[in-house]
């Protein structure tokens, strides 16, 4: 063949490509160009040539061109898709890999490339539906199994997922993503070899934080607290700006019984280089220690940019109203309203008395649809406050809220509550969570598999459906009842245990549909015990608002009773005088 013949200069220019010299690649291609005019294949090369280069802006014009000539070509189309992806632009990759598929159905790489950015989403749902097929093939390779092993574990079928990651590491035993997810589900299972499993994925990717996270997560639910925190500590000798090591030491410090242990995350914000997260977890850590000055003093140390960050604005406002400082909450507040942190402006309206400003900072997001589990919390509180009708709406209409006693025998009720005394590792509450006086189980409780508490899912499961069917007709303007006929998941699960004089604060569930109590276990009553001791308490504000409104309901616990109400009801629980409560609890979301 002739050096100047395209087929030729095509041929040299893509084995000087695989080998990286990309310079002669380019000249081969150019004149092949030349000689065969606008030839999809070589303007493909050519496009792919320029991405590896980093010349984006020729990369995508040698796409255009290829694809003027072939339109239908489903690989085009998906390299096309990638180079998209890199620049940033996810929507119009999103629609290459469309394209792709509509020209040719089963075109494997496009429906991967688009589980990838339906995944990375948080559309995990989608993610499945391009990827099952391929999955379930005979011939899945590696890449492809890890992937749906990710998917499924977000869509909580952790099972699915371990036999997803299983598959992979038969056919690559090293795979570094596929070894630190089988980890990953191991710890959510509770399984006895969490820990082993993610020294075995660490020593794969030594540099893998998450992997060291996750190994001291491993640890804790072991039941060996000391060894999580040293391995938190030690990890962030290595990272010592990472947030999430930071957040999770407090944590598990706390819980271990070692209060407000903020001495690391304290000096890792004190660094010139702390990142706005670091600094957003640092000043949450001290809300939580209840040490409202350090929080005002923190934020105004901070450099202007910084401080202006509408979390750390809001914190500082909560912590002005906290000290009873309205001079300095006052012009704070009117900054942040209608920007992200208006519900707590809204809450400073409520607590200092003025309603009316709350209700109007939330409605507009709440009735145009957008507002959040406490947009809807605070805006309730307001119309209450205010005799405004749809208080009734929102709060009271028949069936919102309700109780059912489950067919759960004694016997059922005593293997459960020993299973989950035994879950029950930690010393102190969760400086996190609203319990006080008690302790909570890390991770998804129904992610476990022990027989009695897949069936208890199962149980549950069947009560959240005939809850949802026998809600008032669909609402579209209702923050539940516009999700009546949604499909429906338990999103997460965990059980409580409180000793003498535990409770829950009134608190809310941000990021449910329906939140829940299922009472396991309770404490024989004593005459002299408060006739409601105990009890759930739906609707009273939280006590940080000041503000003089009984609760919208009360429901008495008994063991085996299930309790299901939205979760933008807040809720809490009367104090025992001794004994223990143990309960279950967890939250529906959309599927």
């Amino acid at each position: 063949m002739r050096a100047n013949d395209p087929a030729t200069l095509f041929a040299r220019a893509e084995q000087a490509f695989l080998a990286g010299r990309l310079e002669a690649a380019r000249g081969d291609l150019l004149a092949a160009l030349r000689l065969a005019g606008e030839h999809p294949a070589i303007l493909h090369l050519l496009a792919l040539l320029e991405k590896r280069a980093g010349q984006s802006e020729a990369a995508r014009k040698a796409f255009a061109r290829a694809l003027r000539q072939a339109p239908d070509d489903p690989q085009i189309r998906t390299n096309h898709a990638n180079l998209l992806l890199s620049l940033g632009d996810e929507e119009a990759a999103l629609k290459e890999l469309d394209r792709a598929i509509d020209a040719r159905p089963g075109f494997r790489d496009a429906h991967v490339n688009r589980a990838v950015i339906r995944h990375r989403s948080g559309n995990a749902t989608g993610a499945w539906r391009d990827i099952e097929a391929f999955a379930a093939a005979p011939g899945a390779d590696a890449r492809i199994l890890t992937l749906a092993g990710q998917i499924r574990r977000d869509l909580g079928e952790f099972d699915a997922a371990a036999t997803c990651f299983d598959r992979a590491l038969a056919l690559d035993p090293a795979r570094a993503t596929a070894l630190a997810g089988r980890a990953r589900v191991a710890l959510e299972r509770g399984d006895d070899d969490a820990e082993a499993r993610h020294a075995t994925a660490r020593r794969a990717a030594p540099e893998n934080i998450a992997l060291r996270l996750g190994e001291a997560l491993a640890a804790e639910a072991g039941g060996n607290a000391e060894r999580g925190i040293a391995l938190l500590r030690e990890a962030l000798h290595d990272a010592p700006l990472d947030t999430e090591l930071h957040v999770e030491l407090v944590r598990m410090a706390s819980e271990a019984g070692y209060p407000h242990e903020l001495d690391s995350i304290a000096a890792a914000a004190a660094r010139p280089e702390a990142s706005l997260p670091l600094h957003q977890a640092y000043v949450t850590a001290l809300a939580q220690a209840e040490r409202p000055q350090d929080v005002i003093e923190h934020v105004d140390r901070l450099a202007p940019a910084m401080r202006a960050d509408a979390l750390l604005s809001a914190q500082q406002l909560a912590a002005f109203d906290t000290l009873d400082m309205r001079e300095h909450a006052a012009p704070l507040a009117e900054r942040l309203a209608n920007g992200p942190a208006t519900v707590f402006v809204a809450r400073h309206a409520l607590r200092f008395g003025d309603p009316q400003r709350a209700a109007s900072l939330l409605e507009a997001r709440c009735l145009a649809g957008t507002g959040s589990v406490a947009d809807w919390a605070h805006l309730g509180i307001a119309w209450r406050l205010l005799g405004d009708y749809r208080a009734a709406w929102l709060f009271d209409q028949p069936g919102l809220y309700r109780w059912t006693d489950l067919e759960l025998s004694a016997e059922d009720l005593v293997g459960l509550a020993a299973l989950l005394r035994g879950l029950h590792r930690t010393r102190a509450h969760p400086v996190d969570q609203s319990l006080r006086g008690g302790t909570q189980t890390r991770g998804s409780l129904f992610a476990r598999r022990e027989p009695a508490l897949r069936a208890l899912a199962a149980m549950l499961d069947t009560a959240i459906a005939r809850h949802m069917a026998a809600l008032p007709p669909a609402d579209p303007a209702h923050p539940l009842l516009a999700r009546r006929d949604a499909a429906l998941r338990i999103s997460g699960s965990w059980s409580v245990r409180l000793g003498a004089s535990g409770f829950h604060v009134s608190h809310i569930h941000p990021q449910g549909l329906l939140s829940s109590a299922l009472y396991i276990a309770l404490p024989e009553r004593i005459p002299a015990d408060d006739d409601r001791a105990g009890w759930l308490e739906l609707g009273r504000p939280p006590a940080e608002l000041e503000l003089d409104l009984p609760p919208v309901a009360t429901i008495e616990p008994r063991p085996g009773r299930l309790a299901l109400f939205p979760s933008y009801m807040f809720h809490g629980t009367r104090p025992f005088a001794a004994g223990e409560r143990l309960t279950v609890a967890f939250d529906v979301a959309l599927r």
